[in-house]
């Protein structure tokens, strides 16, 4: 019975330790800043690790038409977010120690 007591305070101590963990690694995520580049180079977006896209740069060199443009600014978007998305991934991975959460990130 005593036994059992113990396990299962054990297991209280190590969950909060988990959520503690996981409250750093959101901290850490959203002050980190990722970038992703469009296929072309000109475009490039920086992603915080909690996926706000903080800001665009584009070329000043660059001319093309809205609908390049346009499709660009998706790509080096999307490119940010997965980028952030696989750091989170990583974190996560190394805070549980590989065990695979699906559809956490």
């Amino acid at each position: 019975m005593f036994g059992n007591l113990a396990e299962m305070a054990n297991m209280v101590k190590k969950a909060k330790e988990i959520k503690n963990n996981m409250k750093a690694m959101k901290e850490e995520l959203s002050s980190l800043e990722v970038s992703g580049t469009s296929a072309d180079g000109k475009i490039i977006a920086i992603a915080s690790g909690d996926f706000i896209v903080k800001r665009i740069t584009i070329d000043p060199s660059y001319s093309a038409d809205n609908h390049t443009i346009a499709t660009m600014t998706t790509l080096a978007v999307n490119d940010a977010i997965n980028n952030a998305r696989n750091i989170a991934r990583q974190k996560m991975s190394e805070l549980t120690g590989g065990l695979d959460i699906p559809d956490l990130f």
